[in-house]
């Protein structure tokens, strides 16, 4: 197992970066933690990532909103191997932006209502 998927473990969000060079070194600060992004590959695209540690949610939000990717679900499934279910319930707590960001990550289609994006998403997730 890789320090980083060690690390990982330890943390509650991972955000990404995907409009950065992935070998450059960032640092995110945010209320009362400091962050170094690491270059992590998840299908083939390495990006910029930041582990976000336990208690640090929001400043988890803070960097979501200066143009970070919440991509704990993916992570999780991709590299530690996690099931990860998510019901309607926790789609509809996301924002409208949330939702849209969450929608084009998985290439889906972003015309229409809230609730047509929610039945699109939930689709793919069920298979």
């Amino acid at each position: 197992m890789t320090e980083t998927t060690e690390k990982a473990r330890q943390y509650c969000k991972v955000l990404r970066r995907y409009d950065r060079v992935p070998t450059l070194d960032i640092r995110f600060s945010g209320y009362d933690v400091t962050l170094k992004s690491e270059p992590v590959e998840i299908d083939g695209v390495t990006a910029l990532t930041l582990f976000f540690p336990v208690g640090k949610e929001n400043a988890a939000i803070r960097a979501t909103k200066l143009g970070w990717i919440d991509e704990t679900e993916l992570y999780e499934q991709k590299v530690l191997g996690k099931a990860v279910e998510q019901d309607s319930s926790d789609i509809k707590k996301m924002s409208w932006h949330q939702l849209r960001k969450h929608a084009a990550n998985l290439g889906l289609d972003l015309t229409g209502k809230r609730e047509d994006i929610e039945s699109r998403i939930l689709e793919v997730r069920r298979g």
